[in-house]
C-alpha cells in the first residue's frame, strides 16, 4: 500500500509540476535564443572593432604620409625663400649697376660720335 501511495503521489506531483516544467523549458528555449542573438551581436561588435582598428591604422598611416609631405613642403618653402632672397639681392645689385652702366654706354656713344667726327676731319 505504501508503494501504491508513493506512486500515486509521484504521479500527482508530476502532473502538478508538468506546467511548471513546460514553462521552464520555454524559458530555457528563450534564453538559448537570446544567448544566440547575443553571440551574434558579440561577433558583429568584434567585426566592428576589427574594422575600427583597421581604420585607426589607416588613419595613422595617412597622417604620417601627410606629415611627411608637409615637412617636404616646409623644406621646399624654406629653400624657395632663400633663393628668393638671393634673387632680390641680385636684382638690387643689377639695379645699382644699371644706372652707371647706362651712363657709360651713353658716354661710349658720345665718344664714338667724336671718333667718327675726328676721322672725317682727318680724312
Amino acid at each position: 500500500m505504501n508503494t501504491e501511495l508513493k506512486e500515486m503521489l509521484q504521479s500527482v506531483m508530476q502532473e502538478a509540476l508538468k506546467p511548471i516544467n513546460q514553462r521552464l523549458d520555454r524559458i530555457d528555449n528563450r534564453l538559448d535564443r537570446l544567448e544566440t542573438r547575443f553571440d551574434g551581436l558579440e561577433t558583429r561588435f568584434d567585426g566592428l572593432e576589427t574594422r575600427f582598428d583597421g581604420l585607426e591604422t589607416e588613419m595613422k598611416t595617412r597622417f604620417t604620409e601627410v606629415d611627411a609631405r608637409l615637412d617636404s613642403i616646409s623644406q621646399q618653402v624654406a629653400i624657395n625663400s632663400e633663393e628668393l632672397a638671393i634673387i632680390k639681392e641680385q636684382t638690387a645689385i643689377n639695379t645699382e649697376i644699371t644706372s652707371p652702366l647706362k651712363e657709360v654706354i651713353s658716354r661710349v656713344d658720345e665718344l664714338t660720335i667724336d671718333v667718327k667726327i675726328m676721322k672725317k676731319a682727318i680724312s
